[in-house]
């Protein structure tokens, strides 16, 4: 049992449980920072945090992020209405929502996961906030990639090991300690 453990650190990045995330800024201008998000097929689950940089509080500026499918999108939007601000303008238990962060106002922030494994490769997802009259400025597109955690680098830092395979060529894979010189030995110094 104890031979196993040591064992895992030889298996590559792509085949250990696989945590992304990614941070989606929101602001007073009820704008989104992020247009696009595309979430790496290997990974095990992924994390949207969502950080509100406008001053205005959620009763009158709030903001929140949900997941659906593109086709869900209206009816989700139209039954978030009808929920309210107590329900986060979020029907309670619908089932069309992949994802959602709480509705949020200035300097708060919150976070979704959700497991990949929900998603399905060339469907089209969409999100957006639910605040009545955002969805129309406030949405994105969420979709699903071939790549690995290795080939896919505009998605923010990785977690559990991803960045953890000898590249060099990527900024998220380079160690600071690869810029400096080789040590010299204790007999040569001054």
């Amino acid at each position: 049992k104890l031979t196993a453990i040591p064992l895992l650190g030889l298996l590559p990045a792509t085949l250990m449980a696989a945590e992304w995330s990614t941070t989606v800024a929101a602001n007073d201008a009820m704008q989104y920072t992020q247009k696009t998000i595309t979430v790496p097929k290997t990974c095990k689950t992924f994390t949207v945090t969502l950080k509100h940089t406008g001053k205005l509080p959620k009763t009158a500026m709030g903001h929140n992020w949900v997941l659906a499918h593109s086709t869900d999108e209206a009816g989700v939007v139209s039954d978030g209405m009808k929920a309210g601000a107590a329900s986060n303008y979020e029907k309670p238990a619908d089932t069309r929502i992949i994802a959602h962060t709480k509705l949020i106002g200035g300097g708060e922030s919150d976070a979704a996961t959700f497991n990949v494994a929900k998603l399905k490769a060339g469907e089209t997802y969409a999100y957006f906030c639910t605040f009545p009259g955002r969805a129309a400025l406030m949405k994105g597109t969420l979709s699903l990639s071939e790549s690995t955690c290795r080939t896919v680098a505009h998605i923010r830092q990785p977690r559990a090991g991803c960045a953890t395979d000898n590249r060099t060529d990527h900024p998220y894979h380079r160690s600071p300690l690869s810029a400096m010189p080789p040590p010299v030995p204790f007999a040569a110094r001054p």
